[in-house]
């Protein structure tokens, strides 16, 4: 949350959004101006609250909702870390970004009976009432269904969900809007990326309804080093280069724009930088030729030689008296 919004006002806006669907920006402003009495309080007051909480969306038509109801329909896996029998608390990570931004600023109902919340002392747990936890073990998958504005927990089969093409479309999805998302507004603070998360989730969501519908993997699994990818992705191959016996650079000039978008494309296919990938495919050039570092001396390929060897064996041959 931005240091320069008021609290009071942030909370307002939420609870107004939470509590009406696809409210417009104008309703929002005459509301909080009448509840909290503050006539300074404009349109572009409430639009800069709907640009830094993550649970009010702005959709493409101007009007704002809740992230529950944005979610409404959508699921998301949690692999259980620790025996659920007898516990009212369960212990969560990224997995449930999207439904822990939710418990933040509040409870939300249970679809079986009674509310969720976080855990009173900041830890990394959901309370709910005695007996909310279904029977799993521990590796098994839970789901977490938004429907109506409660929450419906689902045993999720592991063997059922869907295949790698699925993942890389949902992985796609959420790192461009991730990282549109930093462009804007983000920050190398770790404590900004949850948050940053869940809001590329809700525009992921409003571009396709259908992205989290069906079970997937838990997010933390489902996006590994996919969001930091554009933050991490020097460092990871400073490491490597220095990793090497000896490693150089150089620039190229000249090259058709053509070529340099053909190459930067297809390095975005393998998920690889544009230096990677030329890098790649040059080493891959260089050990189909003779000019290996490590093949046989030059004379064991060049042809002029090899005929020449030939001809001497040839000659030799011709005058062997035997």
């Amino acid at each position: 949350m931005p240091a320069d919004v008021d609290l009071a006002l942030f909370h307002a806006v939420t609870r107004l959004a939470r509590g009406h669907s696809r409210t417009t920006v104008a309703w929002l402003t005459a509301q909080v101006r009448r509840e909290l009495k503050d006539a300074r309080i404009t349109t572009e007051t409430i639009e800069r609250v709907v640009e830094t909480n993550v649970d009010v969306v702005g959709r493409p038509d101007g009007t704002v909702s809740h992230l529950l109801e944005v979610l409404d329909g959508s699921v998301f896996t949690h692999r259980v870390r620790h025996q659920l029998a007898d516990r009212d608390d369960l212990w969560v990570n990224l997995g449930l970004q999207p439904f822990i931004s939710i418990l933040l600023d509040g409870p939300v109902p249970l679809a079986a009976g009674g509310e969720l919340r976080l855990s009173s002392y900041g830890h990394d747990a959901v309370i709910g009432p005695a007996g909310w936890l279904p029977a799993l073990e521990i590796g098994e998958l839970m789901g977490v269904r938004f429907d109506g504005g409660a929450v419906r927990l689902e045993a999720v089969d592991s063997t059922a969900l869907p295949g790698p093409k699925a993942d890389q479309a949902a992985r796609k999805a959420i790192a461009r809007h991730y990282r549109r998302e930093r462009w804007w507004s983000g920050s190398d603070d770790l404590e900004e990326r949850p948050a940053e998360l869940t809001r590329a989730i809700g525009h992921a969501v409003l571009e396709d309804p259908t992205l989290f519908q069906r079970p997937q993997r838990p997010l933390d699994e489902l996006l590994y080093d996919a969001l930091e990818q554009h933050v991490d992705d020097h460092h990871w191959r400073d490491f490597a280069s220095v990793r090497q016996d000896n490693s150089v650079s150089f620039s190229i000039s000249g090259m058709p724009q053509s070529l340099d978008n053909e190459l930067t494309a297809r390095a975005r296919q393998y998920g690889m930088s544009t230096d990677q990938y030329v890098i790649a495919i040059l080493g891959f050039l260089a050990w189909r030729t003779p000019f290996a570092e490590d093949i046989a001396p030059w004379k064991t390929w060049d042809p002029e030689h090899l005929r020449r060897r030939d001809n001497i064996r040839l000659i030799r041959a011709d005058d062997d008296p035997s």
